[in-house]
C-alpha cells in the first residue's frame, strides 16, 4: 500500500477523548450506533457527514472515532480546516490510500476551484479504494443539496456552497 507523503509526528491523543466517554442519551443513540458501524468496517456507513452548532460534540465524536481507528492499527488522516492553516490542496493528494480520512470544520473549506477539484477527486478516489470519509461541519448538508454540480471546460465538478 502506498501511503501519502507526510511528516510523522509523535502526537499523543487526549486519553479522555473516547467513544465510551460520549454522553449516551436518546438524542445521541443513533449517532453512536452509526459511529460504531463506521469503525467496525460496516459497508452501510462509508461516508459520514456530521453537522451541528458549535459545542454540540461533533468534533469530539470525530476525534473519538479517529482514536478507534488508530487503536485498531488502521491508517487515518486528520485534516482540519479550522483556522485556515492549510494553503495548498495537495494536502488531499493520496489520502485515499488510507483506511479513513477525518475532515474537521468543513464550513471553512476554501471555496476555490483547485480545492473543490481536489476534494471532488479525493471523494471519488475514496469510493473506488474503499477509504472511509468522516466530515464535520457547522453547516448542514441538507441531504447534500449544498453540493451543486456545475460545468467547467473539463469536467462536471462538485462545488461546495458553504454559507
Amino acid at each position: 500500500m502506498n501511503y501519502p507523503k507526510q511528516l510523522n509526528l509523535d502526537v499523543k491523543l487526549d486519553e479522555a477523548i473516547n467513544l465510551n466517554n460520549f454522553i449516551l442519551c436518546p438524542s445521541t443513540e443513533i449517532i453512536l450506533k452509526a459511529s460504531k458501524d463506521f469503525v467496525s468496517g460496516s459497508d452501510t456507513t462509508k461516508t459520514f457527514f456530521l453537522w451541528g452548532k458549535k459545542g454540540t460534540g461533533k468534533n469530539y465524536l470525530l476525534h473519538s472515532i479517529n482514536r478507534e481507528f488508530l487503536e485498531k492499527k488502521l491508517h487515518s488522516a486528520f485534516v482540519s480546516f479550522d483556522n485556515n492553516l492549510l494553503d495548498n490542496p495537495s494536502v488531499l493528494e493520496g489520502l485515499e490510500e488510507l483506511d479513513a480520512i477525518f475532515i474537521e470544520s468543513m464550513e471553512q473549506f476554501p471555496c476555490l476551484k483547485e480545492w473543490e477539484l481536489a476534494l471532488f477527486n479525493l471523494i471519488n478516489a475514496c469510493l473506488l479504494k474503499d477509504c472511509k470519509i468522516f466530515i464535520s461541519s457547522r453547516v448542514t448538508a441538507v441531504s447534500y443539496t449544498h453540493l451543486r454540480a456545475h460545468e467547467t471546460s473539463l469536467h462536471l465538478v462538485c462545488r461546495l456552497l458553504l454559507e
